[in-house]
């Protein structure tokens, strides 16, 4: 259903019917997502289907929203060499192709990391005939050579064609206070007790190198930079996330009452989650037995990390 706003004076509710209507008879509209976009048979694909509903003369607007799924429709270099395009890229890009004369929106709040991600939007005119580089590979590598100060040069021109813009919320207006929580002696003891516990684990982590032969134990040389440098990495990682975890439970008397207030007075709370912990629960239920599956009570707190 098409909705049309308009300035004109508001007409009787059996002319606007009869106007909605025939806007509808003239209106053709389909959705769909990226996975429908690259699925088919072998006798029949999506793309196929979505051309013969689009029929050759179609000039209307083709919006891809998030448009960074396609990010990767021309492959590149990864970690193990190089990797092919993605199917719902290619499709994307040859939905493009095959409808010339259609209009294209790209709408994505992600930006594009790498240049070579843009190679979806074959509608810029970034590359190609009448512009300053051949084809793809030509700007791929050229803006790659410029770095950041050469993707900033390619936004610039294509924001002053009119062909890109991006928006901003404004915090006009916006009014904020810090709702601050003392912590109590027995979150004091309890901080320091796992401080405690942790520096103990660091003080132990060497010897667990060695063992491992990670780490010489008559040199103190590293025998394996690789493995040292993971080791390491999650050790740390592991310990960030446990004390976020647990500051973020010793906030919460300040916090629920606060939620409750702020209802109480009619307002709308909208709490972030900085992490769910899913990795942590789809542990603890892989080691659950049948038995425990059934009375499924299930604690998780920052405990589980050490």
């Amino acid at each position: 259903m098409t909705t049309v706003l308009s300035d004109a004076p508001a007409t009787s509710l059996r002319q606007r019917m009869i106007e909605d209507m025939n806007m509808r008879r003239f209106t053709r509209k389909t959705q769909f997502d990226y996975p429908t976009l690259r699925s088919g048979r072998n006798d029949a694909t999506r793309l196929d289907q979505i051309l013969a509903w689009a029929g050759d003369d179609f000039n209307g607007v083709i919006v891809f929203d998030e448009a960074h799924a396609m990010a990767n429709a021309a492959g590149g270099e990864g970690s193990r060499g190089k990797v092919k395009g993605s199917e719902q890229g290619i499709a994307g890009v040859r939905l493009q192709n095959l409808l010339p004369r259609a209009r294209v929106l790209y709408a994505s709040a992600t930006g594009a990391s790498d240049v070579n991600n843009l190679a979806y939007a074959t509608r810029l005119g970034l590359w190609g005939p009448e512009t300053a580089f051949a084809n793809r590979e030509a700007f791929v590598a050229d803006i790659r050579d410029g770095g950041i100060a050469a993707m900033e040069l390619v936004a610039r021109d294509l924001k002053s064609l009119g062909i890109y813009t991006a928006r901003a919320l404004s915090f006009a207006g916006v009014e904020y206070e810090i709702l601050e929580h003392c912590l109590t002696k027995d979150q004091i003891a309890v901080y320091d007790a796992y401080a405690e516990a942790w520096a103990i684990i660091h003080a132990n982590l060497r010897e667990a190198l060695e063992a491992t032969r990670i780490v010489d134990s008559e040199t103190g040389g590293t025998l394996n930079s690789g493995a040292k440098s993971a080791a390491l990495s999650i050790f740390e990682g592991t310990k960030q996330r446990f004390f976020a975890q647990l500051l973020l439970s010793m906030k919460l008397p300040s916090l629920l009452p606060a939620i409750d207030a702020a209802i109480a007075d009619g307002q709308a709370v909208v709490v972030q989650l900085v992490s769910t912990a899913e990795a942590m629960l789809d542990r603890r239920l892989a080691d659950l037995s049948d038995e425990e599956r059934e009375a499924l009570e299930i604690d998780l707190s920052p405990r589980e990390y050490v």
